[in-house]
């Protein structure tokens, strides 16, 4: 009977996994976890104190903006960076708010960029958050706050008035066009017969090669349409590339493009 219960004494043990072991694997898990729930919730603190920091920000930024245009008039003299720096900072020490987080504290925030010019204020701040924690080595967040104000300087007769420079695109040009009425901009289709495609030349003397969008081998009809100053001829007259969607735009949103050489001089 002893020899038969040594037997299954015996027996259980070795069916029993050797890596089993209760409380080592409570060890490791917690080793695991905790460090994970820990910067979770670093995390939500500080994403809210950043929420907190940049909203306290912004109303002093707003308010020094305010206090500007109402003391200012239509010298441009009358403010500068120094004391916009001054009077926003002031406000910003007043203000509830985790500071240490910006790098620096107060002295920390950037003023350039601001513009004073004109009948307008335009303030623009600058400043590195610090972050709790090394996520993907990020060490640093850059924040940039901005806030606008008109002077009270009066009736301006000549405020409003656009002297911009405008330029139209098409959208997939590559260079801008002074005139909305260029050539380029408004194609004039002709049909021809695809038999006498070889035959016919662009204004620029180049030939016709087929279009990638509408044309394919084979299925193309007998007539094809083809434009002036195009470069290729169309199976349909309906192909996107014989429409012209334009677009208006300044000069400097344009910068890098080439001006069209027929309506550009």
């Amino acid at each position: 009977m002893n020899s038969n219960n040594n037997n299954v004494n015996e027996k259980k043990r070795i069916e029993t996994p050797v890596w089993f072991c209760p409380r080592g694997s409570y060890t490791v898990e917690a080793a695991i976890i905790m460090p994970l729930v820990m910067s979770f919730v670093v995390g939500c603190i500080f994403v809210i104190q950043f929420c907190v920091l940049k909203a306290g920000v912004q109303r002093a930024l707003d308010r020094t903006s305010t206090e500007l245009a109402c003391v200012s008039n239509d010298s441009e003299e009358e403010i500068n960076l120094f004391m916009v720096g001054l009077l926003c900072d002031g406000y910003i020490m007043t203000e509830d708010i985790p500071k240490h987080y910006i790098v620096g504290d107060v002295a920390g925030i950037n003023y350039l960029g601001s513009k004073l010019d004109g009948n307008y204020i335009h303030l623009k701040v600058s400043y590195f958050v610090r972050f709790p924690l090394q996520i993907f080595g990020l060490k640093l967040l850059p924040v940039i706050q901005t806030s606008d104000a008109r002077k009270w300087v009066g009736y301006d007769p000549n405020e409003g008035l656009d002297s911009a420079q405008y330029v139209y695109v098409t959208e997939y040009g590559e260079v801008y066009h002074l005139n909305r009425n260029c050539t380029y901009l408004n194609p004039s289709v002709k049909a021809v017969s695809i038999a006498d495609i070889k035959a016919q030349r662009n204004s620029d003397g180049s030939r016709y090669m087929p279009c990638n969008h509408c044309h394919s081998r084979g299925r193309a009809g007998n007539t094809v349409f083809i434009t002036d100053y195009g470069e290729v001829y169309h199976a349909s007259l309906g192909c996107s590339g014989l429409k012209r969607t334009i677009y208006r735009k300044t000069l400097e949103e344009v910068q890098g493009m080439a001006c069209c050489s027929k309506c550009g001089g």
